[in-house]
């Protein structure tokens, strides 16, 4: 689906890790925002609704339905990019650490798991 596609796009675009660091906590309403704002996309949407519903629906009800999919795709993709910058995170504060620590770790921690 085309939308879907250029939505995609259009986030990967807005979110990064440089907003990240800039927006924080606001980078949710921020890249809904920049989305809700994207003249393109909504047109895109509003070419693909008129294929696939035969249904005369008003402006409005359309732009509900927009606006509630560019919501949940934003919150989606936001998850995600938020659960790769911790485990990025975590990867990186792991790489101070020992080797022989860690697989001693790793080893005595299998050893538990097989005993129980």
């Amino acid at each position: 689906m085309p939308v879907l596609r250029a939505l995609d796009i259009a986030f990967k675009s807005a979110v990064n890790p440089a907003t990240f660091e800039l927006y924080g906590k606001d980078l949710f309403s921020v890249a809904k925002t920049q989305l809700l704002a994207n003249k393109a996309i909504q047109t895109c949407f509003d070419d693909c609704s008129a294929e696939v519903c035969s249904l005369t629906t008003s402006y409005p009800d359309l732009y509900a339905v927009y606006t509630e999919l560019v919501k949940k795709i934003v919150h989606t993709r936001l998850n995600d990019f938020l659960k790769g910058q911790e485990q990025l995170q975590h990867s990186e504060s792991k790489k101070g650490l020992n080797p022989e620590v860690t697989v001693m770790l790793r080893d005595k921690l299998k050893g538990v798991v097989a005993y129980n």
